[in-house]
């Protein structure tokens, strides 16, 4: 009789053991994968440069390597969006500005905010990040060399002066820009669609040659203060750069650490000749420093800890 009735029991109990594990089964199931949040990335250009030369190419590989980006392009007082402003000699005034223009938007991502800068943009980057440090939780620096850092004619190549020089005494607009690109590529030098575009750009918004000027000597002038950034970084160049030398990128990341990388052919403009390389590296850099926060560490990456963060 005993038996009897303990076979009831289970029989009884087994139509609800199996319920309930197909109920914990299908939760499983339905979990949804866990994704990083989308970054919110910030872009700035360089010298007499705006929003408007980032290419669709590049914005494109942006978006593919970050699904649902957020991407923010900024501009320096005396170009693009600001064009009708007075320009800044100092970077400490480009840095503050651009700082309280983006102010909201940094607080709405704080953990998730990218600075991109190129050239001139890479100086005020520095320095936005010296006086703001917890704006962003990584930086990348792409052609930019420093006072104090690099060697004089490897900061700006001695032909490279002349060409900049040559840009700042041409009046006539179109053939201004046609100098310009010659100076940042290397691969689009004879591209008349591209420089049809840059000429749009300058008829729609024109930078003044004095605005130029003036942003040129601020980050001529410029110095960093600091060998310490808090903010991890990338410190992007080219072995083709004909205006700054690949020897003064490495100088670059030897005084602020971080991971490096070469391109072996670009000019200049790494974004013009090379978008989807420079999107790669910072995906992939950017892989890493999730990584590393995931395992506890927020701010600090390898390559800040290990002068043998180079990745040529």
């Amino acid at each position: 009789m005993r038996y009897y009735f303990l076979t009831l029991v289970l029989l009884w109990s087994m139509p609800l053991l199996a319920q309930e594990t197909e109920e914990t089964e299908s939760v499983v199931r339905e979990r949804p994968e866990e994704r990083p949040v989308p970054p919110r990335i910030y872009l700035l250009r360089g010298l007499s440069r705006e929003h408007g030369h980032w290419s669709e190419e590049f914005l494109g590989e942006l978006r593919d390597q970050f699904p649902g980006v957020a991407i923010t392009f900024m501009d320096l007082p005396g170009a693009g969006e600001y064009n009708d402003r007075k320009a800044f000699m100092s970077v400490k005034k480009m840095a503050n500005f651009l700082h309280e223009t983006h102010r909201d938007s940094l607080a709405e991502y704080r953990g998730n905010n990218i600075l991109l800068a190129t050239s001139l943009g890479g100086i005020v980057a520095l320095e936005w990040m010296d006086r703001y440090p917890d704006d962003f939780d990584g930086a990348i620096m792409a052609a930019s060399g420093f006072k104090g850092i690099c060697k004089g004619n490897e900061r700006v190549m001695p032909k490279a002066k002349f060409a900049s020089l040559s840009v700042l005494l041409t009046g006539n607009m179109p053939k201004r820009e046609a100098k310009l690109l010659r100076i940042n590529s290397n691969y689009h030098q004879g591209d008349s669609t591209l420089l049809n575009r840059w000429i749009t750009i300058q008829e729609e918004r024109p930078i003044s040659r004095m605005s130029m000027v003036k942003q040129g000597l601020g980050g001529m002038f410029y110095k960093p203060k600091k060998k310490k950034v808090t903010v991890p970084l990338l410190i992007l160049g080219s072995e083709g750069d004909r205006l700054v030398h690949p020897n003064c990128i490495c100088d670059v990341q030897e005084w602020f650490k971080g991971t490096m990388s070469l391109h072996p052919s670009a000019g200049h403009g790494i974004p013009i000749d090379a978008p989807a390389w420079i999107v790669n590296e910072t995906a992939d850099w950017w892989e890493r420093q999730l990584a590393l926060r995931a395992g506890g560490n927020p701010r600090k990456t390898v390559e800040q800890g290990d002068s043998d963060g180079l990745a040529n």
